[in-house]
């Protein structure tokens, strides 16, 4: 009976665990899913956002360096 509860318990345990892909609370987590954990994204709900990405004058600051679409003339 005692090995069935701890198996139960195990299963409760392991099934209610967040993946940090869902949105999950872990800190450690790629939510947008661009390869950069969340603590390192400048916006980690926007995949074409990302350190190291590419600008492609979409109003974006795509690659994290503060400027929005510097290679794009805008106007």
């Amino acid at each position: 009976m005692r090995r069935w509860v701890v198996r139960a318990v195990w299963l409760v345990l392991v099934g209610c665990a967040q993946d940090p892909k869902d949105g999950g609370a872990d800190s450690s987590g790629d939510r947008d899913s661009d390869g950069v954990p969340d603590g390192a994204d400048c916006d980690p709900d926007e995949p074409a956002v990302r350190p190291g990405g590419a600008g492609v004058g979409d109003g974006l600051d795509n690659n994290c360096n503060g400027q929005i679409d510097e290679l794009f003339d805008l106007d």
